[in-house]
């Protein structure tokens, strides 16, 4: 983000469609990196339909360096389905944002919603995946070619270790062949 004069008076971006209630603590997250920015970065939870009435605001200061983690609290004072998390910037430079994260101090075990917790838990399933896969691009870039190459890493790991094991469990064979040999087979059925 490259934040300084403009026609736009709120610099920032957010995410619509948060379900907020009044007087329940939310916690949260961002990590930050900023180069030559000066100002202070607000998370706010603030109205999508009412020219942005703002619920809950937490700034954050001392924005710069490399990469750190700012954690925040947030108390809504009214209830909204709709509601959006914004990421504000009052000040000049450049922010770099990456891995917001929002949850309801409730949260169940895992940082999951409790509602959502609690109405898997009523399925009553023999076994849950969670998030339940993903989904990635493998383009032509530097970070998809970074991601091959750990997977081909992963693979030869896999095929070393299955390779010692195997080894390990021949080893186990010969030693108990060898144990049969010296000992009488019979003596150890009747104990």
């Amino acid at each position: 983000m490259e934040a300084g004069d403009g026609v736009i008076p709120r610099h920032g971006f957010y995410q619509p469609r948060v379900p907020v209630r009044a007087d329940a603590e939310y916690r949260g997250y961002l990590w930050l990196k900023a180069d030559g920015y000066t100002g202070r970065v607000t998370v706010a939870l603030e109205s999508d339909a009412d020219a942005g009435e703002v619920y809950a605001s937490a700034d954050i200061s001392n924005v710069a360096g490399d990469w750190r983690k700012h954690e925040f609290t947030l108390r809504p004072t009214r209830t909204d389905p709709l509601a959006r998390l914004c990421v504000l910037f009052y000040g000049r430079g450049r922010v770099w944002v990456d891995q917001l994260s929002l949850m309801p101090a409730d949260a169940a075990p895992g940082g999951v919603r409790r509602e959502v917790f609690e109405k898997i838990k009523a399925l009553r399933p023999a076994f849950v995946r969670w998030p339940g896969g993903n989904r990635m691009e493998l383009s032509e870039t530097e970070t998809a070619e970074d991601l091959r190459r750990c997977l081909k890493l992963l693979r030869d790991v896999r095929a070393n270790l299955e390779l010692a094991l195997n080894q390990g469990k021949i080893a186990s064979f010969r030693l108990a062949e060898e144990e049969k040999r010296r000992t009488n087979p019979l003596r150890h059925l009747f104990r």
